[in-house]
């Protein structure tokens, strides 16, 4: 009753399993167990997709399932970067992550993933594949995340940050913020300035971050960035400062 599994169940078309499953659990339960399980349900709900995403196209989720679960090879067609594209695959497993379904399969002997709502078309083939008995699903998803966050985060960046607004900085950049020390005890002072180090995938990327915390967090290093964001405070500044009557919303054209 604490999995939270309803959304993703119904989506591999296993709803009315996962349904029939907890009442048949809730039935067997002696009465006080019974009522804690409700507690558990009237008081936590655990929702995977993230705010402000449209509902992927999951045709194809129940078929790859089916595949994944039987150890049967998949034929699909792909929604690449160049077009749709034809694929013979392994599928080893189905990794639910942030809301989005991706497919873990191996392909001419390498594992790649692909995302279900890019496949136009799914079969099941007849044949059978083996799949090696060492292999990690959780393990493999894990590295692989790793290897790419860290293939795109390229830029080292060190800026000093009002010790009040730590916070508001690792919400802007995704919480990479690292500290001497570790940023957990640090004390929340107004006047107080903590040098914090993260790393980004590019310039222009930790410019548009820094940004929304103004004169809060003042860049270190790269002198690059240092030199963008002392160009964007100018040209905005040069703006706010111009006569309201010429360059309002109101103004004459």
């Amino acid at each position: 009753f604490l999995s939270g599994l309803e959304g993703p169940a119904a989506e591999l078309g296993l709803g009315t399993v996962l349904a029939a499953a907890q009442l048949k659990v809730m039935a067997a339960l002696p009465p006080e167990l019974r009522s804690r399980a409700t507690r558990i349900r009237e008081r936590f709900l655990f929702v995977a997709p993230g705010w402000f995403r449209s509902q992927d196209d999951l045709g194809s989720l129940a078929t790859v399932a089916q595949a994944v679960w039987e150890g049967r090879r998949l034929q699909m067609r792909y929604r690449g970067p160049e077009g749709p594209i034809e694929r013979r695959l392994d599928p080893f497993g189905l990794v639910l992550k942030a809301g989005i379904w991706y497919l873990v399969a191996r392909r001419s002997g390498v594992l790649r993933t692909y995302r279900i709502s890019r496949i136009i078309e799914a079969t099941i083939l007849d044949t059978r594949f083996e799949r090696p008995e060492d292999f990690n699903l959780a393990a493999h998803w894990e590295a692989t995340q790793t290897a790419f966050e860290q293939s795109l985060l390229r830029v080292d960046v060190t800026v000093e940050v009002r010790s009040d607004m730590i916070g508001d900085l690792i919400y802007a950049i995704g919480g990479r913020a690292r500290a001497p020390g570790g940023l957990e005890d640090i004390p929340s002072e107004p006047r107080r300035w903590v040098e914090v180090t993260f790393r980004t995938d590019s310039i222009e990327t930790a410019r548009d971050d820094l940004m929304r915390l103004g004169g809060r967090a003042r860049v270190i290093r790269p002198s690059e960035l240092r030199s963008m964001i002392a160009a964007e405070a100018r040209a905005m500044a040069e703006y706010y400062a111009q006569d309201d009557a010429s360059s309002g919303p109101n103004a004459s054209r």
